[in-house]
């Protein structure tokens, strides 16, 4: 369907993106520059920019740069230098969600308010949540997802897709309080690295990292 640049963004380590509704009620893309394997970045960046309306087909693709885009940097509690894969954007909050990506047992969940978005300097996330990860098949958070109305959750690793129901009325990260369900297996997938809800929340797609990989459908039961 076409490419699309972001005007002005600097990509450091750029590891998930989503569409979703912002606080305004407009559509946005978000891009999270999160990704810190050295553990050296003084702050992270995530990109918004609103979504466009996509005319490109594949024999007539779009290539254009978006401009427009909103920069919001962020620094984690007490100066810490952690890594992240995952960035998940509460339709019905507009606020973001980011989560550790760590060997151990248990992954740190900060989050940031949608009010941020405006601020001239840094904005220091707050830890809301801890994920326990002590029963999956590989502990590494690579990506997560809410449905487009907010309902459910998915987080997933190289190996694992876990799925929550979000009650209404209840905080973004409120889901982290009991155990997820586990989705179909997606073993087959080297290095998972991606997860996203159809546009109908009916299910999702998943794919690995790597140029060339398949992208796996999940239709909900």
């Amino acid at each position: 369907m076409g490419s699309y640049t972001l005007g002005g963004a600097k990509a450091v380590d750029w590891e998930d993106i989503e569409v979703a509704t912002g606080a305004d009620g407009k559509s946005y893309i978000y891009v999270g520059d999160i990704g810190d394997n050295g553990l050296s970045r003084s702050d992270v960046v995530i990109y918004r920019v609103a979504e466009p309306t996509v005319t490109g087909t594949a024999t007539n693709p779009t290539n254009t740069t978006l401009t427009g885009v909103d920069q919001l940097r962020l620094v984690y509690p007490n100066g810490e230098k952690i890594n992240s894969e995952s960035l998940a954007v509460d339709p019905r909050s507009g606020n973001l969600m980011v989560i550790e990506k760590t060997s151990a047992n248990s992954s740190r969940v900060y989050a940031a308010p949608a009010t941020a978005w405006g601020s001239s300097g840094d904005t220091t996330l707050q830890q809301v949540a801890t994920l326990d990860m002590a029963h999956t098949n590989s502990k590494l958070v690579t990506s997560a997802d809410f449905s487009p109305d907010g309902s459910e959750l998915a987080v997933r690793t190289y190996r694992d897709v876990l799925l929550w129901n979000r009650d209404p009325n209840s905080s973004a990260w409120s889901p982290f309080s009991r155990q997820p369900v586990m989705g179909p297996a997606v073993s087959n997938e080297s290095q998972g690295e991606a997860i996203a809800f159809h546009p109908d929340g009916a299910g999702y797609v998943t794919v690995s990292e790597g140029t060339n990989q398949t992208l796996h459908n999940f239709d909900a039961p």
